[in-house]
């Protein structure tokens, strides 16, 4: 075991070190309880041609997407 500064941190002590130069702990993003990732992964993988039809209906029109 290393006998350096950082040899024993607790996890709050972690925390304190991490704050010091205005770092975060990173966390996942959560899911909703509601989600439903295979109705998800249908509309990702639908999106570009529905997209791509758009643009051919309305050339003159700029197409923004908002995530």
């Amino acid at each position: 075991m290393s006998s350096g500064p950082m040899a024993f941190i607790t996890a709050n002590g972690g925390s304190c070190l991490l704050k010091r130069p205005n770092l975060s702990r990173q966390k996942t993003r959560p899911s909703h309880p509601k989600g439903n990732p295979a109705a998800q992964t249908a509309f990702k993988k639908k999106l570009p041609s529905e997209l791509q039809a758009l643009a051919t209906e309305h050339p003159e029109a700029r197409l923004q997407l908002w995530c």
